[in-house]
């Protein structure tokens, strides 16, 4: 019985200290999430995302996180610099407490264009968010509530909770340059801090619990070989407070036809998240949709736990776009079409 209770709560104490905010492996499928720059950076004029991640499926404290976005370039009579805004909802459910974090932003980003020909642009973006965290505590038990080896509800859990609800406003920002190389090839570096304000969230009024700065780093080159074939390696770097993530990677794209209204196209990859997990990964394009499908083998000690079993993540994204036919001899960045 006290396996079935403490290690639970354990393993949520762990599994929190290591993540403060929520992570997707596909995490070049949630731009919003990435990066508030990127709100509007992208080959159309709106864009949906939709991202769900089903962690440690294997031990008794599962993680699940849901994420859906949308942005759109914002039709401001701009003739060389775009306005991207966005929104994005969170919801990351985890523990048999369920421990939730809900987070609705609002970004809003401001894409300029660095030379004539449309290869190079710059962004910047900011995010506030609405943040809310909460947990039941029905479904928690105590070492207090056990006499005699046995658990009895009715008693109190001797533990001094001040609140069971935490809600704060929180803002990320970030910048992002973009690089067209030639007809097929393309290159994009970004950067973002995240929490400016240190906020309280324990619910004992513990102040050492706080929301620490997170500062991400990412990059990725879409290296494209032939008409038919790319290679995109990515990179992302993060820290918050004593933890840190690296993830990197390539995916391999095979394009079986593009046109201007069909394209269809398939991608299959590995990626290493250093000293936690090993990553596989496929995408399909196909039209306007573009969906994601990858799983986490578990290379960290906590194998031990979960038998190396991580969890699969799903995206979805879509994109839809006019389609403008355009009268140049210079090479346009399809950003801007």
């Amino acid at each position: 019985m006290l396996k079935k209770t403490i290690l639970p709560l354990l393993l949520l104490l762990i599994a929190r200290v290591h993540a403060q905010d929520i992570h997707f492996s596909q995490f070049y499928n949630s731009p919003q999430n990435l990066n508030p720059a990127l709100s509007g950076c992208f080959d159309g004029d709106y864009r949906i995302a939709a991202n769900h991640k089903n962690q440690w499926r294997t031990v008794p404290v599962g993680y699940k996180t849901y994420s859906i976005s949308a942005d759109a370039k914002l039709p401001l009579g701009l003739k060389k610099d775009i306005i991207g805004a966005g929104i994005i909802l969170n919801n990351d459910k985890s523990g048999d407490a369920a421990f939730i974090t809900n987070q609705l932003g609002v970004s809003l980003a401001y894409i300029k264009r660095l030379n004539a020909d449309s290869t190079s642009f710059l962004s910047i973006g900011v995010q506030p968010n609405f943040v809310s965290k909460s947990f039941n505590l029905n479904k928690l038990t105590f070492d207090n509530q056990f006499s005699d080896g046995t658990y009895n509800a009715n008693i109190g859990s001797n533990e001094n909770f001040t609140t069971r609800k935490i809600n704060y406003f929180d803002l990320t920002a970030g910048v992002n340059f973009l690089q067209k190389i030639g007809k097929h090839s393309s290159a994009n570096f970004g950067f973002s801090y995240a929490h400016f304000k240190k906020q309280n969230t324990s619910f004992y009024s513990d102040k050492s619990v706080v929301t620490n700065p997170k500062y991400t780093a990412h990059a990725s080159l879409v290296l494209g070989l032939s008409d038919n074939f790319e290679f995109i390696p990515v990179a992302l770097y993060q820290i918050q407070n004593k933890n840190k993530e690296i993830v990197t990677g390539t995916l391999a794209r095979f394009i079986f036809e593009s046109k201007p209204d069909k394209l269809r196209a398939f991608s299959i990859g590995a990626f290493m998240r250093l000293k936690d997990a090993f990553i596989v990964d496929a995408q399909l394009d196909y039209n306007h949709f573009k969906f994601g499908l990858s799983y986490d083998i578990t290379t960290s000690d906590f194998k031990k736990a979960n038998s190396g079993l991580g969890g699969f993540e799903l995206s979805l994204v879509y994109v839809m776009k006019r389609f403008i036919k355009v009268h140049s001899n210079k090479v346009i960045c399809p950003v801007f079409l």
